[in-house]
């Protein structure tokens, strides 16, 4: 895998309207040499907290050089154009996806940690993240306090690394899949994410970007909504006794070589970015290895494969080529799993094909028992001396066997295939605001020089942020439009998988030389987890007739649309527009009403336009309410392309507009 980084560089584009790209545009360069400096470990720690905010409580919706000290673009070197306006923040961005972590390496990272390390030593003090400090409070445990989910009760302890084990060592050898082990907590999903991408040499590494084991700092890049975040820890991690052996051991993910650190921090640091070790309970192995690659993940039915045989060519032989899979496992899928674990997450380490049999090597994060117990499991008559020197197989309850195709199809529910890019990749990434109903018109637009592949992807921030369960889904769909042509390239391309409410959905693609247009078709439904809403008598009309809400994320103040601040709250804010009853309205939203200077208490009065007319003040919470956030990566190895990202004026009424003739 090449790793390489090519050479770019940063542009500033201001506009009025449009946010356009041109990768090969060579004006308006900033050349920024200025080298970054964190003064002392306070300083390094509020930088890291203020970018760990944005990233958190923002979504990644602001260029992550905004919040970072003057210089740091100097090494960030990939293209990168931002407009500001009154209205509105939008971000483009050109970049080489697996260039990114080395690039984040040089970013961030290496000042941080040495900067912390050179006051720790100073001071004579190891490295404290107050941040995310598991020894003085539950919160980078668990949020929900659900008795189910109370991790503290198998916790015995707290330690740093030092004090668990005698002779700790980071990486004891090379990275191996067959290292990982899951813990006592349900992130099977992230562990076989990180288990499977061990196949691709140097990637673990490269996400682990920077450490220093004496003091116990240690820097990680994930990519996350788009964008590669970083983020430090320290080597605290939490401890119990094992009941059968009575030693002390790792509550969570560790490696089998019980020296090596470098899974239970990776572990840990990805906690950390989701706000608690609870925020990564559960998930799709899918997202995993997005994160860790910074690849296109997409999700297969193994009973809606067409032609088996042309699948096998065409998707599972790119494993460990330009594509990592996983695999999982749904309780209800057949009766007899046969030492198959319900409702989990395997790897998919190797695909093979023996005297005509093909074959694939799967592995349970567990790393141990069960495992599966059917044809070609281990002991099984398919195993004869030249079989297990062909395949390198040894027996043993290590989690790992082999599994015919056949089989897979059978026992297994779904395949998560994430394609990953190389250095001769672009990606051209923005974010809009968008309605749902009214539609805004928000669209996305790129030019091509020549006939090309491309990879769209459409998203929404990652819902794993929010402490509770968002209290509306939403359905991401798009059309492409040849605008020369003026027909419609491709239409709903989420029913392809027949997935849907997930965090993103993508389309493939050849496409000849032009100008296309992506327009999103968003639809949004009540989400039943979240139990405040579902338990309300919200009909379903209502909800689909949405005209006005307010998105106001978790953490500290943030600034609107128009200048003022407000306090964020813990959950988004929606007024239904045509409904019976009561708008819900967040208590702690509506106490501040001196510091937005709004009355949030006055309810909708039931008009189509979905606002109060002699209410000047609702009609001003009315233009500047967003449903939510959508982004857009364009992945092509074509050069030269023209990229704009267009979210058009909130719809302050249900008119038809602009584009309303898309959606027909």
């Amino acid at each position: 895998m090449d790793f390489g980084i090519k050479n770019s560089q940063v542009e500033t584009l201001r506009n009025t309207n449009d946010v356009n790209h041109n990768s090969s545009n060579t004006n308006n360069k900033i050349n920024l040499h200025e080298s970054v400096v964190v003064k002392d470990v306070k300083s390094a720690l509020v930088t890291n907290r203020k970018i760990q905010r944005k990233l958190h409580d923002q979504r990644q919706l602001d260029s992550l050089t905004s919040e970072a000290p003057k210089g740091i673009t100097a090494t960030h070197n990939f293209k990168r154009a931002i407009q500001l306006t009154k209205e509105k923040v939008t971000k483009v961005s050109s970049m080489n996806t697996l260039n990114i972590p080395m690039k984040i390496y040089k970013l961030t990272e290496p000042c941080a940690k040495i900067q912390i390390a050179e006051e720790c030593r100073k001071f004579n003090i190891r490295f404290r993240d107050i941040e995310f400090d598991i020894s003085n409070t539950d919160a980078s445990l668990y949020n929900s306090h659900d008795p189910e989910k109370d991790y503290s009760k198998r916790i015995t302890d707290c330690k740093r690394i030092n004090k668990i084990f005698e002779d700790p060592k980071f990486f004891s050898k090379s990275v191996d899949a067959d290292d990982i082990e899951q813990g006592g907590i349900g992130d099977c999903w992230f562990l076989s994410s990180v288990s499977t991408c061990s196949n691709i040499p140097g990637l673990i590494e490269t996400i682990c970007v920077s450490r220093d084991e004496e003091v116990g700092v240690y820097g990680f890049i994930f990519f996350k909504d788009g964008d590669w975040i970083s983020t430090v820890v320290d080597d605290q991690l939490y401890t119990h006794i094992d009941p059968e052996t009575k030693k002390e051991i790792l509550t969570f993910g560790r490696c089998k070589d019980h020296t090596s650190t470098w899974l239970p921090l990776l572990e840990k640091a990805y906690a950390k970015i989701h706000g608690d070790y609870e925020n990564i309970d559960l998930g799709s192995i899918g997202h995993g290895l997005e994160d860790l690659t910074g690849g296109v993940a997409n999700i297969y039915s193994t009973i809606d494969i067409l032609d088996t045989e042309r699948f096998w060519n065409e998707t599972i032989l790119t494993l460990n080529k330009t594509a990592v899979l996983g695999a999982g496992h749904s309780a209800n899928w057949t009766p007899d799993p046969e030492g198959l674990v319900d409702n989990h997450a395997y790897s998919i380490l190797e695909a093979r094909e023996l005297n005509g049999v093909k074959l694939l090597k799967i592995r349970n994060p567990y790393g141990g028992f069960p495992e599966w117990t059917g044809a070609w499991s281990d002991g099984s008559e398919q195993w004869t001396p030249e079989n297990l020197a062909a395949l390198n197989h040894k027996f043993g309850l290590d989690g790992v066997f082999w599994m015919a195709y056949e089989d897979f199809l059978t026992f297994f529910a779904f395949l998560f295939k994430c394609q990953i890019f190389d250095s001769s990749w672009n990606v051209y990434s923005a974010w809009i605001n968008y309605n749902v109903k009214p539609k805004s018109d928000g669209k996305f637009r790129f030019t091509l020089k020549e006939r090309a592949k491309v990879i769209i992807v459409l998203q929404q921030p990652d819902s794993r942020y929010f402490h509770e369960p968002p209290k509306f889904l939403y359905n991401l769909n798009f059309r492409i439009m040849d605008t020369t042509e003026q027909k419609f390239i491709i239409r709903n391309p989420y029913t392809i998988t027949g997935f849907a409410f997930d965090r993103s959905t993508n389309a493939e693609l050849e496409l000849d030389a032009g100008t296309y247009e992506i327009l999103p078709r968003i639809e949004a439904v009540v989400n039943p987890e979240a139990s405040e809403i579902a338990n309300r008598p919200v009909l379903a009309a209502s909800v689909q007739l949405i005209d006005a809400r307010a998105r106001l994320a978790k953490g500290t103040n943030v600034t609107t649309l128009d200048g003022a601040t407000v306090p964020e709250t813990g959950m988004p804010v929606f007024v239904p527009s045509t409904s019976s009853h009561t708008p819900y309205i967040d208590p702690e939203l509506a106490a501040n009403k001196d510091r937005r200077g709004l009355n949030l208490k006055d309810g909708v009065d039931g008009n189509d336009d979905g606002y109060d007319e002699g209410d000047e003040n609702q009609q001003h919470i009315q233009k500047n309410r967003w449903d939510l956030k959508l982004g857009l990566r364009l992945y092509t190895q074509s050069d030269g392309v023209v990229f704009s990202a267009h979210q058009g004026e909130y719809p302050v009424n249900s008119s038809v507009n602009e584009f309303e003739s898309f959606y027909v």
